[in-house]
């Protein structure tokens, strides 16, 4: 494995552990005699073709000129300093060429992780592993055409149980309670002589107010207990990555996922108490 995995990257793999402290030693010496110019292409024709145009653009003076060229394609920002007029209208150029894509940026990618695929296959061996039933799972949860159909329906099954199953039976026992214990702390209020201001202001202010809120809490630890139950299966994780491709679009990440859902619901109590008030 390591004498094909070597020549497909044209060095010396070693096998080293960092844990036992063992190869260390062949590896420094071995990354001291490795040809400093020697190149390996990953991506396509086209990229690289532009990779060794920018590499021409840039300050001599400049190391790993071809780490700089990347990232200026990719429109990484620590990077931006390198860039140029000519350098900017020469990327464009190569944008327009994949314009059917969704993203460029995950067209990079994948060709990296296509030359990694390779290299895997021409180096590596495994024994044939019979499919799970979770990457059975997967190929209808993370389907094409069925994933975001799929998402939508969990998350109406999430809500409808939080906030109509549970919010329709818990939030008028709550009311309830909320009314009956405000009326015999008024009660109370009055037999001692306290003023109808103070009252009004224990009874219909504090009172009625922290009810408010209490009747929305059956139906966030309902809808937290959803969501930590699709994170232990997993399903959560993987509808952050389908969703990262929408969400980058808008500056955030597929983890924006969870705030969104808790926000929404959040915001939603919030709107119902001051319409109740």
């Amino acid at each position: 494995m390591f004498l094909n995995l070597g020549k497909s990257f044209g060095v010396s793999v070693l096998e080293i552990s960092a844990l036992k402290e063992t190869g260390i030693d062949a590896l420094i010496k071995q990354i001291d005699k490795c040809p400093r110019k020697q190149k390996k292409f990953i991506y396509d024709a086209d990229v690289e073709s532009l990779i060794s145009s920018i590499e021409g653009k840039l300050p001599s003076n400049i190391k790993h000129k071809r780490f700089i060229a990347v990232k200026l394609i990719e429109g990484d920002k620590s990077v931006r300093k390198y860039r140029t007029d000519e350098i900017s209208h020469m990327i464009k150029q190569l944008r327009k060429k994949y314009s059917n894509d969704i993203d460029f940026e995950e067209t990079m990618i994948l060709q990296k992780y296509n030359f990694i695929e390779g290299v895997r296959k021409r180096t590596a061996s495994y024994l044939p592993v019979k499919e799970s039933f979770s990457d059975k799972l997967d190929k209808v949860f993370l389907n094409k055409w069925l994933a975001f159909p799929i998402f939508i329906v969990i998350m109406f099954l999430v809500y409808y149980l939080s906030v109509g199953v549970v919010g329709n039976s818990t939030v008028e026992i709550i009311e309830n309670l909320v009314d009956s214990f405000s009326e015999n702390v008024s009660s109370w209020l009055a037999s001692v002589g306290t003023s109808d201001v103070l009252v009004s202001l224990i009874t219909d202010g504090i009172i009625a107010g922290v009810g408010a809120v209490l009747g929305f809490v059956p139906q966030l630890i309902i809808l937290f207990l959803c969501i930590a139950l699709l994170e232990t299966t997993g399903y959560m994780s993987r509808i952050a990555l389908l969703l990262d491709r929408v969400f980058r679009k808008i500056g955030l990440s597929g983890k924006s996922l969870i705030p969104f859902i808790v926000g929404s619901r959040v915001f939603g109590s919030s709107a119902l108490w001051e319409l109740e008030l």
